[in-house]
């Protein structure tokens, strides 16, 4: 996943979802883990 991240930061949950062959569910809870260990930075749509 984060390979895929820093491939095409920023990208949306289900972009990355089809990219990786995963459910967009399953991105989103893994991406929800990521900002805690400061892997990934959020950012909400708009910003």
């Amino acid at each position: 996943m984060l390979r895929s991240l820093y491939q095409c930061n920023p990208v949306a949950p289900g972009v990355l979802a089809r990219k990786m062959g995963m459910a967009k569910e399953a991105i989103s809870k893994l991406a929800d883990r990521l900002p805690d260990k400061r892997l990934i930075a959020r950012l909400l749509k708009g910003s």
